[in-house]
């Protein structure tokens, strides 16, 4: 499983999830601390991946969760 951030057209951060069996038909979701939208599909218009040094700390703060709850 890969966990990589994501900065959406509107500008909010979320976590990209990478995994092929708990998203069959995508191999991906977005999701955020409430949540998951598998294949990105209504989560936003577009997106692209960012470095995590872009990502304000607050943020990686309140998706640290996220991350680790995928993880785990």
């Amino acid at each position: 499983m890969r966990c990589r951030y994501v900065r959406t057209n509107d500008g909010r951060f979320l976590i990209q999830v990478e995994d092929t069996e708990l998203f069959p038909r995508w191999g991906f979701a977005l999701c955020d601390d409430e949540l998951t939208w598998e294949g990105g599909f209504g989560a936003c218009q577009s997106w692209k991946l960012v470095p995590e040094s872009e990502v304000p700390p607050a943020v990686r703060r309140e998706l640290q969760y996220v991350i680790e709850s995928f993880n785990e």
